[in-house]
């Protein structure tokens, strides 16, 4: 399938496990779902290796993944068990570390985590 952009997530199963808050499946096809109902493809490869594809020409799908990762970084649900979540956009190649990025954007704009 050719497109546009994919996220790709990996969870931290261990980390799921230890706090026994959540089940990692639960996780997984909450995550799932977030992208899916917004018309993006689930390629995953494993329950902690999940990837989403835009098709190309979708004109949501820019925001859709803005939307999403955002949301997946903002949540208590979901931000501690995120160890690496990429957003990989074909018409440039580029490849963007979007935990880190939201992180110093934080930082640099003074906001301050609060439950969602």
């Amino acid at each position: 399938m050719e497109y546009e952009y994919k996220v790709v997530i990996e969870l931290d199963s261990e980390k799921i496990k230890a706090e026994g808050k959540y089940e990692l499946e639960e996780i997984k096809n909450t995550i799932c779902k977030m992208f899916t109902t917004r018309k993006m493809h689930d390629a995953s490869t494993s329950d902690t290796m999940l990837a989403f594809l835009s098709e190309s020409g979708d004109k949501d799908g820019f925001s859709t993944v803005a939307m999403v990762t955002l949301a997946l970084f903002r949540n208590d649900w979901s931000k501690p068990y995120l160890k690496k979540m990429e957003w990989h956009d074909l018409d440039d190649g580029s490849v963007e570390e979007l935990l880190k990025g939201y992180e110093e954007s934080e930082k640099a704009f003074g906001i301050k985590r609060t439950s969602v």
